[in-house]
């Protein structure tokens, strides 16, 4: 068993370990593993480490010949980390039962008597070409974009294809927007309904809403306790206490919730929208006026999942805008503008080629129309929304839906611009997109000059 193996290497499995370790160890009759694939996001200090090691051992040491191999955010990482398993191991009762090979770069570890190897590769596209591979281990996955992590999985992949009981482990922290490969993961993880799809994932955050969007305090300690594995374990909470209070500085606070609380940073921290710009644009005590010139955007969460409507009117020489609905799902969105849209008699403005589409169609079955938008379109009103919110010339109340999409909304660089991205974004964005198409029909509208009247 893997905690035989950790405590004789003086590190006893926690629950959250020996819990993962006993499900991901599960074999069907066959003889295959249960889950060919296991996905762990956990915060930092929390044992990740020790339990691969502890997990590879136990698998090197229970079968003939088996061939597991580790790799880290790089090849120079995954050595460090392969040398300080060596050491574990040499100060370990394990220690006789090993014989470790410290080529740099080449690092590996046979287990004596069974024939088995533990061997650390670069995490290239090339890697293990032409080897066997029974058990693969990814280290700090944040750390791969989307094409590294494809690429570097699509390597992998046929290494495994001819072992019976092959598995693929991909272990990291909480990453940033830039974690594409390691968001996507995530993002199917969380999708599952069932033990039965071949994956078992875990996954150590904060309480969200049905949108995704964080509702917990991230500055309770208490939520700090709910969250970590490793509280009240190896870790005090008396530490996240101190490290909390001298990391306040600019971009602290998100270095410390991605490193304790696995939040990826850019849902708290490095934000494209300032959150003083952002801040200086809210009043409590504005109102939207209706009127002629009133627009509607509408906008879809990446995958589906939630959806939001929001207005725009020019307010002298500011835009307001308001979200005005964000819900869960999509199947109320074409009732919900099509109300407003009779109510107040304004245009309808969508990205026909987003997850929107299927809301699109829904209004156009019913008659009513939605403006063609370009690439170019989108570049003009993403750099534009984000110009006028830095110089104060929009206005909105504080929404806590919008306040959330406006910290997380993170950029895609296309051709010689830019726009906004739902899929990089840690959080459900669909609120500010939508806020932002209803505003770049709204500033169009040149103000009306005043009638002067002579005598």
């Amino acid at each position: 068993m893997v905690a035989n193996v950790a405590r004789a290497l003086r590190r006893p499995l926690i629950p959250w370990q020996r819990m993962i370790a006993d499900v991901a160890g599960e074999t069907l009759p066959n003889g295959r593993m249960a889950y060919p694939v296991v996905v762990c996001i956990v915060p930092r200090r929390a044992g990740k480490t020790a339990l691969q090691l502890a997990r590879s051992m136990q698998r090197a040491a229970s079968a003939r010949d088996q061939r597991i191999w580790y790799t880290s955010q790089s090849g120079t990482d995954a050595s460090e980390q392969f040398r300080e398993w060596v050491s574990i191991l040499q100060s370990s009762p394990i220690n006789r039962h090993i014989k470790p090979r410290m080529l740099t770069g080449r690092e590996s570890i046979s287990v004596l008597g069974t024939g088995s190897l533990v061997s650390v590769f670069p995490p290239i596209e090339t890697a293990l070409h032409g080897k066997d591979a029974d058990d693969v281990t990814i280290d700090e996955a944040w750390a791969f974009d989307a094409l590294t992590g494809q690429r570097l999985e699509a390597a992998l992949r046929p290494a495994t294809a001819t072992r019976k009981a092959r598995q693929l482990w991909i272990v990291s922290a909480g990453g940033t927007s830039a974690s594409e490969w390691l968001l996507s993961w995530r993002e199917l993880g969380r999708a599952l309904t069932g033990p039965d799809q071949g994956i078992a994932y875990w996954e150590w955050y904060p309480e969200v809403d049905a949108a995704g969007n964080i509702t917990a305090d991230l500055d309770d300690p208490e939520v700090w306790a709910a969250t970590h594995p490793a509280i009240g374990y190896h870790l005090d909470i008396e530490a996240l206490i101190e490290d909390r209070k001298t990391m306040r500085k600019e971009g602290g606070s998100a270095l410390f919730y991605r490193a304790y609380l696995d939040v990826f940073s850019d849902a708290t921290g490095d934000r494209l929208i300032p959150r003083r710009a952002w801040d200086s644009c809210q009043n409590e005590d504005w109102e939207l006026a209706p009127g002629p010139g009133l627009r509607l955007g509408c906008d879809v969460a990446s995958d589906q999942a939630a959806g939001a409507v929001a207005l725009a009117a020019r307010n002298g020489a500011r835009v307001g805008i308001e979200l005005v609905d964000h819900r869960p799902g999509i199947g109320w969105m074409a009732a919900r503008v099509r109300e407003l849209r009779d109510r107040y008699r304004c245009t309808i403005h969508a990205d026909r080629a987003g997850p929107a589409g299927p809301v699109i169609r829904a209004l156009e079955d019913a008659g009513l129309t939605c403006p063609a938008w370009s690439v170019r379109d989108h570049v003009i009103a993403a750099a534009g929304f984000r110009d006028a919110i830095l110089t104060g010339a929009v206005v909105t109340r504080p929404q806590p839906a919008l306040n959330t999409a406006a910290g997380a909304v993170q950029r895609r660089d296309i051709a010689d611009g830019w726009v906004y991205s739902r899929r990089r974004s840690p959080a459900d964005v669909s609120p500010f997109i939508a806020a932002m198409l209803a505003w770049d029909a709204a500033s169009r509208l040149v103000p009306r000059p005043p009638t002067i009247v002579t005598a």
